[in-house]
Formats: C-alpha cells, sequence, structure tokens
C-alpha cells in the first residue's frame, strides 16, 4: 500500500520510509514550537528481523 499526505508549509528536508514485509509503525513522536507548529515528526518502526 503506497500513501502520503502533506500538510502546511513546506520547509525541511523531505524523507521516505520503505518498509520491507513484515515490518511495521509503531509509533509517531515529534517536536514543536510553542505557538508555531510541529516542527519535526519521526516514525517508530518494528522490523521483521529483530
Amino acid at each position: 500500500m503506497n500513501s502520503s499526505i502533506s500538510a502546511g508549509k513546506k520547509t525541511g528536508k523531505a524523507f521516505c520510509l520503505t518498509l520491507e514485509k513484515g515490518d511495521h509503525i509503531v509509533g509517531f513522536f515529534g517536536r514543536h514550537q510553542p505557538n508555531i507548529a510541529v516542527d519535526a515528526i519521526g516514525v517508530h518502526c518494528s522490523l521483521a528481523d529483530s
């Protein structure tokens, strides 16, 4: 399944996350600047061979 979403103003560096069969996204985390917006986002993954 390929899906993506974009929102807000594009700044910073783009990234791509490729998961193999059996890998899973298990969570997200982020950082924000008070009274501004989310300025960073990350992904926690569980890999099939781990």
